[in-house]
């Protein structure tokens, strides 16, 4: 009996070794080749890399001052480059926006550029609000293209779904998508912006009937539905959480950023994000459980490529994030055959758009000087300037009466620095394709929606698209001024101030063409005003304020063309047949006392923010 015993003891430790032995390999166990005798077993650390990019916005012709010699930046023949150079253990991945914002996105609704990602090989995206800038049909063409035959890759989203019968439906796409490398299982959970809705065209999510197709989750329902993607992921056998949200950190967005969602979920390990283009290279924010979870943004247009190092011994050791430039990359060898796909479109683009219409000796500025951060949604700029007069001079010098215009900050898109101007920097800046419209607005809600715009202003920055850069107008903001507008999940205008003390904007002026002289603005006077009809008619940008007032003329003229029609209208200074973009050549000095300033970067000082006690 003690025999066998023995024998039973000894047949359960062998049992026991083979099924550890059999638990090692799949965690990928290596005996150590030291000359040590010791049986000791290490787990094998596995290292990954994930490049990520965020709202290129179609950018294809990158280029910057290295060693005093133009040179190409970042294209997506260097990120297929560098990916390659990274080797197997790597992913791709997008955080949305990347197939509108140039000529190169708008001229074939974003073909080429699903085509190059493609060409790339990322391994997922998110959609970003921009994605629907040519329709939701569209948009689902393009989710189609992506998952198509040759190197497919797959949309994610946890929050925006169908809409069926006025209630929410399905999700329109996958909540998450998981990624194994090296026996590592990394679970992206996709996350869109409620901006959506406010800041592609909210026409662009209705059907032929008119009625609305989608909806996304916001505030505490986006965060339920964040959580509840976690935990699938989760569940599913992830072993490291990735978001990779399209929601962005500014101000204007307070509630649906990507700050708010770490701060009210648990269970991430990283979030890469986009929508504000932020340049975060690696900063540690708390979850609801007071976990550190690393949040990063490239940017915009390619301007840097994320690369996120993650070291993993049987359990996450360790999240690294960087952001690359130009000439981190300058050894890396782009892929040739993108590279000749992107010349050839850069080619075909060039016929069309590479045109000279005007020529500076000025720069002109959306950005601050570091030119990744934005200056024109902070303050007035020169830039914010040329656009708003363009759109107050096409009206008027074509038999149209115009009393005062403006354009949002989101629309005004890239730096224009001195030399000649082209029909394609003209569409760069307003990339979007709308129509100019004229509309009867009463003095009342023009500064209820200047109150809208300026909402947000702060120790001289307003940090939001929504600001207006005006045109035969001033205005002052008092930033000391708690803001009484209220605004819905989405970021659109509800209500502003019901007492006249409780407005921060003040001393608004329109410019009188007759008396050639400002006035003080009439709240109960009807004012023709000029703007785009993404802001005028459809209430995007959350300017739903105007979709009540009078429509006095729809499709004017596309919003870049009037541009060009203002620009090419300057002063031809040195006889060659182009006109010089500079302050005293304005055809709009015509208008005595007009103010223009095109010299400063900070414009003519139309919008001046105040502290006033």
């Amino acid at each position: 009996m003690k025999k066998t015993f023995k024998l039973l003891c000894l047949l359960a430790v062998v049992a026991t070794t083979s099924c550890q032995s059999r638990v090692s390999s799949s965690l990928s166990v290596s005996v150590s080749s030291s000359s040590s005798s010791s049986s000791s077993e290490e787990v094998k650390t596995k290292n990954i890399n994930i490049i990520y990019t965020n709202d290129v916005h179609s950018y294809m012709d990158n280029k910057t001052k290295v060693n005093d010699e133009s040179k190409e930046v970042i294209r997506y023949s260097t990120v297929a480059g560098y990916k390659k150079k990274l080797g197997q253990n790597t992913l791709l991945v997008d955080a949305g926006d990347h197939i509108q914002g140039t000529v190169y996105g708008g001229f074939n609704k974003g073909e080429t550029i699903i085509d190059l990602m493609k060409a790339c090989k990322y391994d997922l995206a998110t959609l970003g609000n921009h994605e629907f800038d040519y329709g939701y049909k569209r948009t689902l063409e393009v989710i189609g293209k992506a998952k198509s035959a040759q190197n497919p890759f797959s949309y994610v989203s946890c929050n925006f779904y169908n809409i069926k019968d006025d209630k929410r439906g399905e999700n329109l796409l996958s909540s998450y998508s998981i990624k194994e490398v090296d026996g590592v299982k990394i679970g992206f959970v996709g996350i869109s912006t409620p901006e959506t809705f406010t800041k592609s065209n909210p026409n662009n999510f209705k059907d032929e009937s008119g009625k609305i197709v989608f909806g996304c989750t916001a505030k505490e329902d986006l965060y339920n539905d964040v959580q509840k993607a976690i935990n699938e992921v989760k569940q599913a056998g992830a072993d490291i959480t990735i978001a990779l949200g399209h929601l962005g950190d500014e101000a204007a967005s307070m509630g649906n950023r990507s700050l708010d969602v770490i701060a009210n979920t648990t269970g991430l390990d990283a979030f890469i994000d986009g929508h504000s283009h932020s340049v975060v290279e690696n900063k540690q924010v708390k979850d609801k459980n007071g976990k550190d979870v690393t949040l990063t943004q490239t940017g915009y247009a390619l301007k840097a490529l994320g690369k996120m190092s993650i070291s993993y011994t049987g359990k996450l050791d360790s999240i690294q994030t960087k952001l690359l430039r130009g000439q981190d990359l300058l050894d890396v060898v782009p892929d040739a055959d993108i590279a000749k796909l992107e010349n050839d479109y850069i080619d075909v683009i060039g016929k069309n758009f590479n045109v000279k219409v005007a020529e500076s000796s000025v720069d002109f500025r959306a950005y601050q000087e570091d030119k990744y951060n934005w200056l024109v949604r902070d303050q007035e700029t020169n830039l914010g300037d040329l656009v708003a007069d363009a759109f107050y001079y096409y009206p008027n010098m074509n038999g149209l009466n115009c009393d005062l215009a403006f354009v949002n900050s989101g629309a005004v898109r890239r730096d224009v620095d001195k030399g000649d101007w082209t029909k394609k920097i003209a569409k760069d800046i307003t990339p979007f394709g709308n129509q100019l419209c004229l509309a009867k607005i009463s003095g009342k809600t023009l500064l209820d929606a200047l109150e809208f715009s300026t909402r947000t202003v702060k120790d001289g920055k307003a940090g939001s698209p929504k600001l207006l850069q005006c045109s035969g107008m001033k205005y002052k903001v008092n930033q000391s001024k708690e803001s009484a507008v209220v605004v819905n999940d989405k970021g659109g205008y509800v209500s502003g101030p019901t007492e006249a003390s409780q407005y921060r904007v003040y001393d608004v002026e329109i410019y009188d063409k007759t008396t050639k002289k400002y006035v003080a603005l009439d709240l109960n006077k009807e004012y023709t005003a000029c703007s785009s009809s993404f802001v005028l008619r459809d209430g995007g940008d959350g300017y739903s304020i105007f979709k009540s007032s009078k429509l006095e003329l729809e499709g004017v003229i596309e919003d870049y063309q009037a541009l060009i029609e203002y620009v090419s209208a300057f002063k031809d200074t040195d006889n060659n047949g182009f006109g010089n973009i500079a302050t005293l050549n304005s055809p709009l000095q015509s208008y005595e006392n007009f103010g223009i300033n095109y010299d400063d970067i900070g414009g003519a000082k139309r919008i001046q923010f105040t502290s006033l006690a």
